[in-house]
């Protein structure tokens, strides 16, 4: 394992079997969303313009349609034993919680009208309602047996 330095003081790890092609370009940390999390990027000349290449898609070079997920959500840990192949709903399903999210649990909301906590989870792009529950662990806890039933391997809890 290696680190490969980037913009903003963060570094990105990979294998040492990727380091020698990775490190020979200057790659910048990009933020994901509005939290804290990046990925490693750099430009690359095509056609005229400059677009985009993301490190780990350098890294596991996927096919057209398929994205890489990062299996411990961590954007900047490159090794290939945290990236995956996965299709865009796949990918979506190991997200994290959202920053605006007050229950502190994924899949957890508190319901005004039932005034209960209210557990549901998304599958084939609908949302499923789970339950109402007393407590946001209570809910926290049917949405994990959701998610393992549902997204399997791509499931996170957190």
């Amino acid at each position: 394992m290696k680190e490969i330095p980037l913009t903003r003081g963060v570094v990105a790890i990979v294998d040492d079997e990727d380091y020698a092609t990775l490190s020979f370009h200057k790659w910048c940390a990009t933020p994901i969303g509005r939290g804290n999390s990046f990925y490693a990027v750099r430009g690359v000349w095509s056609n005229g313009t400059t677009v985009r290449a993301y490190m780990h898609r350098v890294i596991l070079c996927p096919p057209s349609g398929m994205h890489v997920d990062h299996i411990s959500g961590d954007g900047l840990d490159n090794r290939r034993a945290n990236l995956r192949l996965a299709t865009y709903a796949q990918n979506n399903q190991n997200c994290r919680v959202y920053q605006n999210n007050k229950s502190g649990y994924k899949g957890v909301r508190w319901n005004r009208r039932d005034k209960r906590w209210l557990a549901e989870i998304r599958a084939n792009g609908l949302r499923k309602y789970i339950g109402l529950f007393d407590s946001p662990a209570e809910a926290h806890a049917a949405y994990c047996a959701a998610a393992k039933e549902l997204h399997g391997e791509f499931a996170r809890f957190a």
